[in-house]
């Protein structure tokens, strides 16, 4: 028998680690993105806008599905 108290520990730490992860990876999105454009610059090399735009992307993909953790009431 699975006791509904663990269950529901189980569901808010699943939630908890998932935010977690998403949190984790627009950040080092950011990071990759910030990194890329500071060596271009400084080897004078051309930024290919497509890498950028897709790591844009997922950052943005990221954030919605992040804001829909703090919309969503946890439960008790």
């Amino acid at each position: 028998m699975i006791n509904v108290k663990e269950n529901k520990m189980l569901i808010k730490n699943r939630k908890n680690g998932h935010r977690d992860y998403l949190w984790d990876s627009i950040y080092e999105l950011r990071k990759d993105i910030t990194n890329y454009v500071l060596k271009c610059k400084v080897k004078n090399k051309r930024i290919k806008l497509d890498k950028i735009d897709h790591k844009a992307e997922l950052i943005i993909k990221y954030s919605k599905k992040l804001k829909k953790f703090q919309e969503t009431p946890t439960l008790r």
